[in-house]
């Protein structure tokens, strides 16, 4: 799955890029394909690499939401991971810390949000 293969490289020039083609393939695909490639981020919390891979994710969707672009189509890849990984993110807890963090950001997108409306 393209999920997967994320970068975790410290290269911001090399995240940017990496970031905005996981965004623009992430808006290319249908409802179903989203779905499993969220799903098959991580299969169960004894699954180290797929946790790594689920907390890089987070860590991507909390910079994403904070740009302020694209609100209503994160809004869904938030709704799908929480609805996911509920139990697993708030009992893994590098993943539970991640989450507070995407948290306030969506709090502030969601400001910015309604001040438009």
């Amino acid at each position: 799955a393209y999920l997967e293969s994320m970068s975790t490289s410290s290269d911001d020039n090399a995240n940017e890029s990496s970031s905005n083609s996981l965004l623009e393939y992430m808006k290319s695909l249908p409802a179903p394909a989203t779905d499993v490639e969220l799903r098959s981020l991580c299969m169960f919390a004894e699954d180290d690499e797929g946790l790594q891979l689920l907390q890089v994710f987070l860590k991507w969707l909390t910079a994403q939401v904070s740009s302020g672009k694209d609100y209503e189509i994160l809004q869904a890849y938030l709704h799908r991971t929480l609805t996911i990984y509920d139990k697993m993110l708030v009992n893994v807890p590098t993943l539970a810390e991640q989450l507070q963090k995407l948290k306030r950001a969506n709090e502030q997108a969601s400001d910015r949000f309604r001040d438009l409306i």
